[in-house]
């Protein structure tokens, strides 16, 4: 289990965003698509509290990757 200051460095070094819709909390990124245009949104995980959302975001990290998260990595 990471701790808040993991869990917001993990956000910040893969520069993620964390909102909430309802009761549900969402991890994810976007790409701007240019001038005038809406961004497009990438969800990376979701979860019942945004610590839940944010360690699942981690987890599949670790998973893509083969290795254990670190903020010096």
């Amino acid at each position: 289990m990471a701790t808040d200051a993991e869990r917001w460095r993990f956000m910040a070094d893969n520069l993620l965003t964390l909102h909430t819709s309802g009761e549900r909390y969402m991890v994810h990124w976007y790409r701007s698509q240019g001038p005038g245009m809406p961004p497009r949104y990438y969800p990376v995980s979701a979860g019942g509290s945004a610590d839940e959302a944010v360690d699942l975001a981690i987890e599949r990290w670790e998973r893509k990757h083969s290795r254990k998260y670190s903020s010096s990595s």
